[in-house]
């Protein structure tokens, strides 16, 4: 009798011993451990969760602060969170979180990683609000710190550098982000993308600026630095023919503007404020000048001057000119021109017009002014932004040498 209680305390033990074997492989201690640690940051989260799905902004930011303890598992939810606060205009609170996140850094044991990706965005941030200096100070500090990173940081610099207009910082950093935006095609061409753009725009931003200060020298240097980085910029060509004319060189003007037509000939508009400027109105250069840009390029600006140029001589010719112009390529905005010259020279008798009457050309000249009115002159080729004026860096997008006069029946 006592060896059969013998084996069966033995068999007991053996089969306590196995469940607990079992249990253990199923559930191991880790998992129970993490389990107990982390329950009350996940009673936090979905408190803090449910704030910001009412739409309670501050307790989330309380809640977040005070009560997730940053470390490296949650590093993303803060991070989340901070950008879309972010995103939606409430900077002040990003900084909050990107800043508690740096703050606990050491104490959370972020990696590397982690801390840079805090530091970029909260460089981000500080540009959203404005604080360009901490911004600055944050990116480079990225910049100097790893490889990893360094694109994003330089590409952050570079807008730092645009919006406080510190031009030659914003060429170097575009130097060196200009060699990983080319594509190579076949191992042998380079095609570049918009840095050789933005780095010939820099110059001609340093360009400008000099020759509101009567520096020429510095002006003429900053252009042809321009051209080089960027051969096709019409900018650069546009500020040359200016600053030779400014210095009373018109042969050397015109010739610059002789290459506008093969760079861009849509910016040759842009061209005839200088003209009028620095030519008379009716100048044999001025008058075979537009003619070949009027042959080159159909634009109503370009009609309208070479019309008036030609009327200071023979109006019977500048009428048959713009006659035949507007009849080749109707658009609103020439037909209007049309009308104010009609006005302005006193037509009613000319052949064509003359069973029309006043009253009617009135009429109609009245409507298509009324629709041209709010039309925009100008469009952002990139995202579509217009306007009454040209900006050389549009102000929606930021790219640069994107926006251009609008063509078709309503536009130029």
């Amino acid at each position: 009798m006592p060896d059969s209680g013998y084996s069966l305390s033995l068999f007991f033990f053996l089969f306590l011993a196995l469940a607990l074997g079992w249990l253990l492989a199923s559930f191991p201690p880790q998992l129970w451990l993490k389990k107990f640690k982390y329950r009350a940051w996940r009673e936090s989260y979905f408190k803090g969760l449910q704030f910001l799905l009412n739409e309670q902004t501050d307790h989330t930011i309380e809640s977040l602060v005070s009560e997730w303890q940053v470390n490296r598992t949650n590093f993303e939810l803060h991070n989340a969170l901070a950008n879309m606060l972010r995103r939606k205009g409430e900077v002040d609170r990003a900084i909050v979180i990107h800043n508690n996140l740096l703050s606990h850094a050491k104490r959370a044991k972020l990696n590397s990683s982690q801390i840079r990706t805090a530091t970029t965005e909260l460089a981000r941030d500080y540009i959203k609000a404005g604080l360009l200096d901490r911004a600055e100070r944050l990116l480079i500090n990225v910049v100097n710190s790893s490889k990893e990173s360094e694109q994003t940081a330089l590409a952050l610099l570079l807008q730092v550098y645009q919006l406080e207009k510190e031009w030659r910082k914003a060429i170097l950093i575009a130097e060196q982000l200009y060699p990983h935006d080319r594509i190579a095609i076949n191992d042998k061409t380079l095609v570049a993308g918009r840095r050789q753009v933005e780095i010939a725009q820099f110059y001609c931003e340093i360009a400008s600026a000099a020759l509101k200060d009567d520096a020429f020298l510095q002006a003429e240097s900053a252009l042809n630095q321009a051209l080089l980085a960027h051969p096709e910029c019409a900018r650069a060509t546009l500020l040359l023919a200016q600053l030779n004319f400014e210095r009373q060189n018109n042969a050397a003007a015109l010739q610059h503007l002789s290459l506008l037509p093969s760079q861009d000939a849509s910016l040759l508009v842009e061209a005839l404020p200088m003209l009028d400027d620095y030519l008379a109105p009716d100048s044999e250069q001025k008058i075979e000048l537009l003619q070949q840009w009027q042959s080159q390029y159909s634009s109503v600006a370009l009609d309208k001057s070479l019309f008036l140029a030609l009327s200071s001589r023979d109006a019977e010719q500048a009428y048959a000119f713009l006659d035949a112009a507007v009849r080749k390529r109707p658009t609103l905005r020439g037909l209007n021109y049309y009308f104010d010259a009609y006005r302005q020279f006193n037509w009613s008798e000319k052949e064509g017009i003359k069973d029309v009457s006043r009253q009617n050309i009135q009429l109609i000249h009245r409507i298509v002014k009324d629709v041209l009115k709010d039309k925009a002159d100008y469009q952002c080729r990139q995202c579509g932004f217009a306007g009454k004026q040209l900006h050389w860096q549009c102000p929606q997008c930021h790219g640069w040498d994107t926006i251009r006069r609008q063509r078709g029946v309503d536009g130029d």
